[in-house]
Protein backbone atom coordinates (compact mmCIF):
# COMPACT_ATOMS: atom_id res chain seq x y z
CA UNK A 1 0.00 0.00 0.00
CA UNK A 2 3.06 2.26 0.00
CA UNK A 3 2.50 3.05 -3.69
CA UNK A 4 -1.13 3.95 -2.97
CA UNK A 5 -0.14 6.27 -0.10
CA UNK A 6 2.43 8.04 -2.30
CA UNK A 7 -0.09 8.29 -5.16
CA UNK A 8 -2.70 9.86 -2.88
CA UNK A 9 -0.14 12.18 -1.27
CA UNK A 10 0.94 13.40 -4.70
CA UNK A 11 -2.64 14.09 -5.72
CA UNK A 12 -3.50 15.87 -2.46
CA UNK A 13 -0.41 18.02 -3.04
CA UNK A 14 -1.60 18.77 -6.57
CA UNK A 15 -4.67 20.45 -5.09
CA UNK A 16 -2.50 22.92 -3.16
CA UNK A 17 -0.20 23.42 -6.15
CA UNK A 18 -3.17 24.16 -8.41
CA UNK A 19 -4.46 26.70 -5.91
CA UNK A 20 -1.09 28.47 -5.88
CA UNK A 21 -1.05 28.58 -9.69
CA UNK A 22 -4.67 29.79 -9.60
CA UNK A 23 -3.73 32.73 -7.39
CA UNK A 24 -0.73 33.67 -9.52
CA UNK A 25 -2.17 33.58 -13.02
CA UNK A 26 -3.23 36.66 -14.93
CA UNK A 27 -5.25 34.55 -17.37
CA UNK A 28 -8.95 34.30 -16.64
CA UNK A 29 -9.20 30.96 -18.50
CA UNK A 30 -6.31 29.49 -16.47
CA UNK A 31 -7.79 30.92 -13.29
CA UNK A 32 -11.09 29.12 -13.96
CA UNK A 33 -9.45 25.86 -15.14
CA UNK A 34 -7.28 25.68 -12.04
CA UNK A 35 -10.25 26.50 -9.79
CA UNK A 36 -12.19 23.64 -11.37
CA UNK A 37 -9.23 21.29 -10.85
CA UNK A 38 -8.67 22.02 -7.19
CA UNK A 39 -12.41 21.84 -6.50
CA UNK A 40 -12.74 18.41 -8.13
CA UNK A 41 -9.47 16.61 -7.34
CA UNK A 42 -10.01 16.27 -3.58
CA UNK A 43 -13.38 14.56 -4.10
CA UNK A 44 -11.85 12.08 -6.56
CA UNK A 45 -8.84 11.35 -4.34
CA UNK A 46 -11.11 10.87 -1.34
CA UNK A 47 -13.31 8.54 -3.39
CA UNK A 48 -10.26 6.49 -4.40
CA UNK A 49 -8.93 6.31 -0.83
CA UNK A 50 -12.26 5.25 0.66
CA UNK A 51 -12.89 2.65 -2.04
CA UNK A 52 -9.37 1.25 -1.64
CA UNK A 53 -9.74 1.16 2.14
CA UNK A 54 -13.04 -0.66 1.78
CA UNK A 55 -11.21 -3.40 -0.08
CA UNK A 56 -7.80 -3.47 1.62
CA UNK A 57 -7.99 -1.64 4.95
CA UNK A 58 -6.71 1.71 6.20
CA UNK A 59 -3.96 3.30 4.12
CA UNK A 60 -0.91 4.39 6.10
CA UNK A 61 2.30 6.16 5.17
CA UNK A 62 1.15 9.37 3.51
CA UNK A 63 4.09 11.57 2.58
CA UNK A 64 3.56 15.33 2.68
CA UNK A 65 5.17 17.20 -0.17
CA UNK A 66 6.10 20.82 0.33
CA UNK A 67 7.78 21.80 -2.94
CA UNK A 68 5.65 24.28 -4.86
CA UNK A 69 6.20 25.76 -8.29
CA UNK A 70 5.38 29.25 -9.47
CA UNK A 71 4.27 31.13 -12.53
CA UNK A 72 4.83 29.72 -15.99
CA UNK A 73 5.48 26.15 -14.88
CA UNK A 74 1.77 25.34 -14.70
CA UNK A 75 1.45 23.32 -17.94
CA UNK A 76 4.77 21.61 -17.26
CA UNK A 77 3.57 20.70 -13.76
CA UNK A 78 0.28 19.17 -14.98
CA UNK A 79 2.00 17.36 -17.86
CA UNK A 80 4.39 15.84 -15.32
CA UNK A 81 1.44 14.90 -13.12
CA UNK A 82 -0.22 13.14 -16.07
CA UNK A 83 3.00 11.24 -16.79
CA UNK A 84 3.28 10.30 -13.10
CA UNK A 85 -0.27 8.92 -13.05
CA UNK A 86 0.44 6.82 -16.14
CA UNK A 87 3.69 5.50 -14.68
CA UNK A 88 2.29 4.58 -11.26
CA UNK A 89 -0.89 2.98 -12.55
CA UNK A 90 0.68 -0.48 -12.88
CA UNK A 91 1.70 -0.43 -9.21
CA UNK A 92 -1.80 0.38 -7.97
CA UNK A 93 -4.48 -2.22 -7.19
CA UNK A 94 -6.05 -3.63 -10.36
CA UNK A 95 -9.69 -3.65 -9.21
CA UNK A 96 -11.99 -2.18 -11.86
CA UNK A 97 -13.70 0.24 -9.46
CA UNK A 98 -10.32 1.67 -8.43
CA UNK A 99 -9.10 1.76 -12.05
CA UNK A 100 -12.22 3.72 -13.01
CA UNK A 101 -11.45 6.36 -10.38
CA UNK A 102 -7.84 6.60 -11.61
CA UNK A 103 -9.30 7.12 -15.10
CA UNK A 104 -11.45 9.97 -13.75
CA UNK A 105 -8.41 11.53 -12.08
CA UNK A 106 -6.37 11.19 -15.27
CA UNK A 107 -9.24 12.71 -17.25
CA UNK A 108 -9.40 15.70 -14.91
CA UNK A 109 -5.63 16.27 -15.18
CA UNK A 110 -5.66 16.00 -18.99
CA UNK A 111 -8.74 18.20 -19.32
CA UNK A 112 -6.95 20.80 -17.19
CA UNK A 113 -3.91 20.59 -19.49
CA UNK A 114 -6.14 21.18 -22.50
CA UNK A 115 -7.79 24.20 -20.91
CA UNK A 116 -4.46 25.68 -19.84
CA UNK A 117 -2.86 25.20 -23.25
CA UNK A 118 -5.67 26.07 -25.63
CA UNK A 119 -8.25 28.23 -23.88
CA UNK A 120 -7.03 31.74 -23.48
Amino acid sequence: METVAKFLSTLFNSRDQAHIFHLQTSSYAAHKALNEYYDEIVELVDKYAETCQGRYGIIRGYTPQKQYFEGDEVVKYFTGLSTYIDSVRNGLPKDSDLNNIVDEISGLVNSTIYKLKFLK
